[in-house]
């Protein structure tokens, strides 16, 4: 089975009835701001259904991020609460299993 992912450049992905867009950004940009102070790696914007990535990390750093990010957005859409340690582990757990099993391209 081939399951390949590309994030090197913006994409869209749905979940149920919505599109969520993904960018990947620079580490000052206006969305990656939270009060006062900057995300470092990435954030999920329930009011617009976006996912902004830090372009600079490294590529399994993005990958994570983006999963970590995913599950924020599942939760919203789907209206269930995941302690945030939780959120984190899982997380990283499905992207080091799609890592290491499948092909990630930058």
């Amino acid at each position: 089975m081939n399951f390949n992912i590309s994030i090197d450049k913006d994409f869209s992905f749905k979940l149920g009835a919505h599109e969520i867009k993904v960018y990947l950004v620079d580490a000052k940009h206006k969305k990656l701001k939270h009060e006062g102070d900057y995300h470092t790696e990435g954030v999920y914007l329930a009011e617009e259904l976006s996912i902004y990535l830090l372009k600079t990390n490294p590529p399994s750093l993005i990958f994570s991020t983006f999963f970590h990010e995913l599950i924020h957005a599942i939760e919203h859409i789907y209206t269930i609460r995941i302690k945030h340690t939780d959120l984190n582990l899982i997380g990283e757990c499905i992207s080091q299993v799609l890592i290491d099993n499948f092909q990630v391209k930058k």
